[in-house]
């Protein structure tokens, strides 16, 4: 799991480089058609590039004779039939080979010199069909080279004539070879930005040094999410809600750049989910063929990257939420650790589980949302959980409930409780520490003052009260408060729980407690002395005496209880 995110980044990577040579790859094929002189070796060039672009097959190709459509391949009459009743324009064509047929033709200057129909077990994604449509075009123009070129030889009366068309074919040729050489170059400049991670502001950089427009990437809302150029709009205009919508589907239905106003838009649309748009503007001049071809290039681009992006959000997401309920259900291992780091995390560091609560207002921000953006505040990286009403955060133990509950307060209010568990040393802890902040959080709510900070660690003699957990409770209780002294009366065989007990019992007279004890007054003296070294504890303080007089009375308990 450690290593699946880098290897997914170098797989996009690795496309966008393949990409790029399979269009220079195409560039090469051109220069062949060229060179291959008549229409039936240009086709079978075309044909047999196909499966070299994706995981598509050439399934029928057809030339325009004078009697119909003449088959280059494989005879397939019912392919045949189906082509014949397009008349010139693309479409869908039933196969018993492949789920997905289409038929493209092969025009050129609104001219058809023939047919290729391609197969595919599923539609093929953006950049294969990107790759593809350079190579219809190419094909095209080169069947149209040799149409006319056949032409001037047939018609050509004289020199003169023949060397015209000659140039003008040349020129036309030339053109082709420009127009390739510009979407070579796109493919270049784009798929470097995108393999680099540049993103909406590193695209729109590079649309507007191609085509010279300002260009602007907004999320599907009309939010500005980049723009590069001049005239930048300020403030940005927020389209309407209804017309953004017709917006979206009438480009969505066009499947091309569509001009809208003084912008040419294309739609940034991983599969069927719309993220976006990218857009260039020109307020003096139309739009060219070359602009549209860069544009939705670009779209295609930053439709894989989002795309990317957001599954790997989404894999992290995921990872956290089952890292963060793996540790609070005691279902942590030694591979947790890794598990934790993958997402950078580090869960060697000690925690507290805190539970937070909040009585939120109308209309104002969600409580998981809030706890987030408080967790960035604090420079936290958030791991949160659900438990009932309670959104639950594991926090190191260098942020104090304090801080966290202020930062929560300055995104959703005050009206809120936080539970602070205890200290998290090791994974087995935080299970206990998630127990004890549900129950700090549930007396805060409870309280005079249900708002605020309640830690575990604090509550002294509420921890024990109203509980439903048997002893559970009670012997952490008794373990915080005289924890050490039951310790060291193992260790040492003394009897220190014993002196302390009964010298509570007695109200801290010494003269009773010594008598209790059938000890000298000194011997007393003595052993409160150790108790006080020992457990680090002040005897005066009166909390601090009734938590202990309650700790020692409980212990009594559970020790007739073994």
């Amino acid at each position: 799991m450690q290593n699946a995110v880098p290897a997914r980044l170098q797989t996009e990577n690795d496309a966008a480089c393949r990409q790029v040579s399979h269009l220079l790859g195409l560039l090469d094929l051109f220069v062949k058609m060229l060179n291959a002189g008549d229409q039936p070796a240009i086709l079978r060039l075309a044909a047999d590039s196909v499966s070299n672009l994706g995981p598509v097959h050439a399934e029928a190709a057809y030339l325009d004779g004078e009697d119909g459509l003449v088959g280059q391949l494989t005879p397939r009459p019912a392919i045949e039939r189906q082509v014949n009743a397009l008349n010139g324009a693309p479409g869908s064509i039933t196969s018993r080979k492949h789920p997905w047929t289409w038929a493209y033709p092969l025009n050129d200057k609104g001219l058809t010199y023939g047919y290729l129909v391609l197969g595919a077990g599923r539609a093929p994604s953006p950049g294969t069909m990107l790759l593809l449509d350079v190579l219809l075009r190419q094909t095209s123009a080169a069947l149209a080279n040799a149409s006319r070129h056949d032409g001037a030889r047939r018609t050509a009366n004289d020199g003169r004539a023949h060397n015209s068309k000659h140039a003008l074919t040349n020129d036309e040729l030339g053109r082709k070879v420009a127009d390739l050489e510009m979407q070579a170059n796109a493919y270049k400049v784009l798929s470097s930005v995108s393999a680099s991670g540049g993103g909406a502001n590193g695209l729109a950089v590079a649309l507007y040094e191609l085509t010279g427009r300002a260009a602007a990437v907004e999320d599907r809302f009309g939010n500005l999410l980049a723009w590069s150029g001049p005239d930048q709009p300020k403030p940005y205009p927020k389209p309407d809600d209804q017309q953004r919508g017709e917006l979206l589907r009438r480009a969505a239905s066009e499947r091309r750049p569509i001009r809208h106003g003084n912008r040419l838009i294309a739609l940034v649309q991983p599969k069927n989910e719309i993220l976006g748009l990218v857009a260039i503007v020109q307020h003096q001049h139309t739009f060219d063929h070359d602009d549209s071809f860069v544009l939705q290039y670009a779209a295609t681009l930053l439709a894989m990257e989002m795309a990317h992006r957001r599954s790997l959000a989404e894999v992290e997401l995921r990872l956290r939420r089952e890292l963060v309920e793996d540790v609070l259900s005691d279902q942590a291992d030694d591979s947790t650790y890794a598990r934790a780091a993958a997402i950078g995390y580090d869960l060697h560091q000690p925690h507290h589980v805190v539970a937070i609560s909040w009585q939120q207002p109308a209309g104002r921000t969600e409580l998981s949302d809030a706890v987030a953006a408080a967790a960035k505040v604090l420079d936290l990286v958030p791991l949160q959980a659900r438990r009932s009403k309670a959104v639950v955060l594991l926090v190191p133990a260098r942020v104090a409930g304090e801080e966290l509950y202020h930062a929560v307060s300055q995104e959703i209010g005050p009206a809120g409780a936080i539970g602070v568990g205890g200290r998290c040393s090791e994974l087995g802890d935080f299970p206990r520490s998630l127990r004890q902040s549900l129950k700090a959080l549930e007396i805060r709510r409870t309280s005079q003052q249900p708002y605020g900070v309640t830690a575990f660690d604090q509550l002294g003699l509420y921890r024990i009260l109203g509980t439903g957990r048997g002893s559970e409770d009670v012997s952490e209780f008794v373990q915080q408060w005289i924890g050490q002294l039951v310790d060291y009366d193992r260790r040492r065989h003394t009897s220190l729980v014993e002196t302390l007990s009964q010298y509570l019992e007695c109200g801290g007279n010494y003269d009773h407690a010594a008598q209790a004890l059938l000890i000298h007054r000194s011997t007393l003296r003595y052993r409160l002395r150790r108790i006080r070294e020992v457990s680090g504890l002040d005897l005066t303080d009166v909390d601090c005496r009734l938590n202990l007089h309650v700790a020692t009375r409980a212990w009594r308990v559970l020790d007739d209880m073994v």
